[in-house]
């Protein structure tokens, strides 16, 4: 199962980005014996970090944004080639914001950090 990279799971808790973390049912970054980062259902451990998937971390992005009123720009999700393009763009007013990546939930993270520090994610 695909996750965010630790940094970017990292940054979402930096934003205030939360995913419920559930005993055993969640995937999360921990730390091993040897103080390495990896991905495993949900650890108690004060280093615990939440991995979402690209289903969790889609669920979060908004359908459509509004930067001011008329420009109502919609998500679309494109595989072009090998890489995923997540897009926010109005017909006839163009794109407000396009993340490309080879990975499918990589792009969506980087889409939901950026709509979050742009202030169209409460």
């Amino acid at each position: 199962m695909k996750t965010a990279t630790l940094e970017q799971c990292k940054k979402f808790k930096e934003l205030g980005i939360k995913f419920e973390i559930e005993e055993f049912e969640t995937l999360t970054w921990g730390k091993d014996f040897c103080g390495e980062w990896y991905v495993g259902r949900w650890q108690e451990q004060d280093e615990c970090i939440s991995a979402p998937t690209s289903g969790e971390i889609a669920e979060r992005l908004p359908n459509k944004i509004i930067r001011k009123p008329g420009d109502l720009h919609s998500l679309e999700i494109h595989k072009r080639y090998s890489d995923w393009a997540v897009i926010y763009w109005e017909e006839g007013k163009g794109l407000l914001k396009r993340i490309e990546n080879k990975s499918f939930t990589q792009a969506l993270a980087d889409m939901l950090i950026w709509v979050k520090e742009n202030g169209y994610l409460g």
